[in-house]
């Protein structure tokens, strides 16, 4: 659901050059393999023309390399 949610506001408002998502394992636990899915597919969508940051509450050590090849 976040996933369509990320795709409406950046269909929806071309002129996006930034978008900021703080606090992601409040949205989809602590399922690192599934933020991994998560980030791979936001960075699809997002492409080269918009820089997206987001803030994940765990120590580096904690995540997997699926999800540090986003830091």
């Amino acid at each position: 659901m976040f996933y369509g949610f990320v795709c409406g506001v950046l269909a929806g408002n071309y002129d996006i050059t930034e978008l900021y998502i703080d606090g992601i394992l409040k949205i989809v636990g602590r399922d690192f393999d599934k933020l991994a899915q998560l980030l791979d597919a936001i960075e699809l969508k997002a492409g080269d023309s918009v820089k997206v940051t987001v803030t994940v509450s765990a120590s580096e050590e904690e995540l997997p390399d699926s999800v540090k090849k986003h830091l």
